[in-house]
């Protein structure tokens, strides 16, 4: 297993001074022409390590461990989860298990599940919410039940979820599960932009919320009388309605970081369109080994099999895609605003060719980034147009 140090700070040093000066440029046009972008965004001292599993195996419980410290303090973590095809995340929350770690039971994933998504949140002491990007481990039944999957399935495990109506069973899971809702006063992730508005009867994280918060800002109101306009749309109450989203932690390798170049407007500004960060699993695939191409950034990895994922981060419906791994198509990318798709793909030793072909332009300024390997290599990138990037793989 490899760890992964969470931190926020948008940019990896992949990216390169390039990308990052045109990302500023972006935010500062977007905070320009969107006065509710500017009052959202809010930094945090929140910084998160954690070591993702290589793999699970079916029909046995999962224990998920992430180091959370703040200066301030931490009020609460959690840890979200779905399986792979499904809409909605539900939760467990994270109980503490040592200094700064926090530990959460998952339960036994079926044997047609193939891959997991997770994320952790946490809202620290200034009542500011943290969540991190979205981690995937995929199923290997031919490996012996690992430690961290050597869990009694004794009693229940209850789970949670922040929509107004709970499913009567946790589809991808062959397990003792009981699924509540939680209270208004406590629904973090809806703060996050976690869950769809449209399921939400008081308008959720998505466009009740959001345009609440638009609309404030245009009449003139600022500050609390604005927040409370967005927080009463999107049926907050208590904490949840106080409570300020700082954004996605992005992983990196370089250790804890407290850089506070958060994008919390920009992510907030997906929920005007409704969108869910919904990761899809991809087919792999790809030829030999390519020349690099000398017009084309590089990114290093260390690992041959990896997930490769597109993730929006602005308010603007994403053009669509078609990802090709050194000739070879993959699959798909067309993900709502706010989504995420990944495709597992399978490098060749040496360079490799990852291209993005567009296939229909849906709006301009859209802003995306590449995202290979759980976040070990990052770039971010402008759509309505072409994109390709060396990715080196190891030996």
């Amino acid at each position: 297993m490899k760890t992964f140090f969470l931190k926020s700070d948008t940019f990896s040093r992949a990216a390169g001074q390039g990308i990052k000066l045109f990302f500023i440029t972006g935010l500062f046009a977007l905070m320009l022409f969107s006065p509710y972008l500017a009052s959202k965004v809010t930094a945090a001292d929140t910084a998160m390590k954690h070591t993702p599993p290589d793999y699970f195996v079916s029909e046995h419980r999962m224990q998920l461990d992430v180091d959370v410290r703040d200066p301030g303090g931490i009020n609460l973590v959690r840890l979200y989860f779905k399986a792979a095809g499904e809409a909605d995340l539900v939760f467990v929350p994270m109980n503490p298990a040592g200094a700064n770690k926090y530990a959460g039971i998952l339960p036994a994933p079926s044997a047609t599940t193939d891959q997991i998504e997770y994320l952790f949140l946490a809202v620290n002491g200034a009542n500011q919410v943290v969540r991190t990007q979205s981690f995937y481990i995929y199923k290997d039944n031919t490996q012996e039940t690992p430690a961290w999957q050597d869990i009694p399935r004794e009693g229940e495990i209850r789970v949670s979820m922040e929509l107004d109506a709970a499913p009567k069973e946790l589809r991808g899971f062959s397990d003792n599960v009981t699924i509540d809702v939680v209270e208004s006063g406590v629904r973090f992730g809806v703060v996050a932009l976690l869950y769809d508005a449209s399921q939400s009867k008081g308008g959720g994280a998505g466009a009740g919320g959001e345009t609440a918060t638009a609309t404030s800002a245009e009449a003139g109101m600022t500050g609390t009388a604005a927040a409370a306009t967005s927080a009463e749309a999107a049926g907050l109450t208590g904490a949840a309605a106080a409570a300020t989203s700082a954004g996605t932690i992005t992983a990196g390798t370089i250790g804890f970081s407290t850089t506070t170049l958060v994008v919390a407007g920009v992510v907030g500004a997906a929920a005007v369109g409704g969108g869910v960060a919904a990761a899809s699993s991809g087919s792999s695939g790809g030829g030999g080994s390519s020349k690099p191409d000398p017009d084309a950034p590089t990114l290093t990895v260390s690992q041959r099999n990896i997930a490769a994922c597109v993730i929006d981060y602005n308010a603007i419906q994403d053009d669509f895609y078609d990802m090709y791994l050194n000739g070879s198509f993959i699959g798909k990318v067309e993900m709502p605003v706010g989504g995420t798709v990944c495709h597992n793909i399978n490098l060749q030793s040496g360079n490799n060719i990852l291209e993005l072909r567009l296939t229909e332009t849906k709006g301009s300024s859209t802003l995306l980034q590449i995202n290979l390997n759980n976040g070990e290599a990052i770039a971010t990138f402008s759509g309505s147009q072409n994109h390709t990037w060396n990715i080196e793989a190891p030996k």
